[in-house]
C-alpha cells in the first residue's frame, strides 16, 4: 500500500514519488504495489482537463516502465483525457508493462471535473482475480459495484483513494483527524469482504488538495486499509497530512463465496 504525497498539479513530482514506491515495494518482496487516486494530478485538481494525459500515454508510460523494471504488478490512479471528456481513472500493470486493465470511477463526486464512468472489470492475474473500484465506488451506495466484481470472480479488490479531511480539523490539531474517515473505510469495507469472501484494499494519498472548488484547503490524510476475506484488519497505513508510508501487507487466500445477486444493507 503506497501511501504517497500527491500535490494538486504536479505530475512529474508525483510521478517520481510513485516510482520511488514502486521501487521500495519491490525491494520488500511485494507482488503488488497499490498507489493513491488521481496520484498524477492530485483529486477534484482544476488542471485536470489541461493536464490529463490518454491512457495508454505519457504518464501511465512512467508506471509501465517502473512496473516492468521491478517485475512489479501496479494500481494506479490517473486523471484521464479521452478526447473531450476526462475520467477520474485507475490501470492495473502488469510486471512485464503491459496494461492489463483500466477502470473509470463511476460514483466521482466532483462534478464538473470528471466525466461518469462506466466500466467494472475483473482480471485474472499470477496473484489471483483482481478487480479496481475508485475511492467512493467502494463506499455507500455503490456497494453493488463491488457485488458486481465479485460475482465476476474477483478475489481482491483494489482500490486508488483520496479521501479528504476538512482543513478546521488540522487548525483545531483535532488529534488524528482522519480517523472518522479511516474508521469509515473498516465500517464498510470489513462486510462487503466477509460478504463475498474478498480481499479488500484501499490506498490513500497524504498532502494538500490545493483548488478544489468545495474541497479547497482540505487534506488528504492516508489511513489506507486492508481488510481480509473474514472482515478482518489486515493492516492500516498512518493518519495525517504529511503520513508518507509504504505499508505491506500479507493477504490470506480467498475463496470466493456463493454468487448473492440481493444488495447488502449496512446501517
Amino acid at each position: 500500500m503506497a501511501q504517497i504525497r500527491v500535490d494538486p498539479g504536479s505530475p512529474v513530482d508525483n510521478l517520481a514519488r510513485a516510482q520511488a514506491a514502486i521501487a521500495e515495494a519491490a525491494t520488500r518482496a511485494c507482488d503488488i504495489c497499490v498507489l493513491p487516486e488521481c496520484m498524477d494530478l492530485g483529486w477534484a485538481s482544476q488542471e485536470a482537463r489541461r493536464f490529463a494525459r490518454p491512457i495508454p500515454g505519457e504518464y501511465s508510460e512512467v508506471l509501465c516502465s517502473a512496473a516492468r523494471e521491478h517485475r512489479i504488478f501496479v494500481v494506479a490512479g490517473l486523471t484521464e483525457a479521452a478526447g473531450e471528456e476526462v475520467y477520474n481513472a485507475a490501470v492495473l500493470i502488469a510486471p512485464d508493462g503491459r496494461i492489463l486493465s483500466v477502470t473509470r470511477k463511476i460514483n466521482v463526486g466532483a462534478f464538473g471535473v470528471y466525466h461518469v464512468g462506466d466500466t467494472l472489470r475483473v482480471v485474472q492475474t499470477s496473484i489471483g482475480a483482481i478487480g479496481m473500484t475508485i475511492g467512493a465506488d467502494t463506499l455507500p451506495p455503490s456497494f453493488r459495484f463491488v457485488q458486481e466484481l465479485a460475482n465476476r470472480g474477483a478475489q481482491i479488490v483494489v482500490s486508488p483513494c483520496a479521501w479528504p479531511v476538512e482543513p478546521d480539523a488540522l487548525i483545531r490539531n483535532v488529534p488524528d483527524p482522519g480517523a472518522d474517515a479511516a474508521g469509515l473505510w473498516h465500517g464498510f469495507y470489513a462486510p462487503l469482504a466477509r460478504r463475498y469472501g474478498i480481499a479488500v484494499v484501499g490506498v490513500g494519498s497524504v498532502g494538500p488538495i490545493g483548488n478544489a472548488g468545495p474541497w479547497s484547503g482540505y487534506s488528504c490524510v492516508g489511513g489506507s486499509v486492508a481488510i481480509g476475506p473474514e472482515g478482518q484488519l489486515l493492516a492500516r497505513g498512518p493518519i495525517g497530512a504529511e503520513a508518507e508510508a509504504v505499508v505491506v501487507v500479507s493477504i490470506p487466500e480467498c475463496s470466493i463465496r456463493a454468487v448473492i445477486r440481493e444488495p447488502l444493507q449496512i446501517s
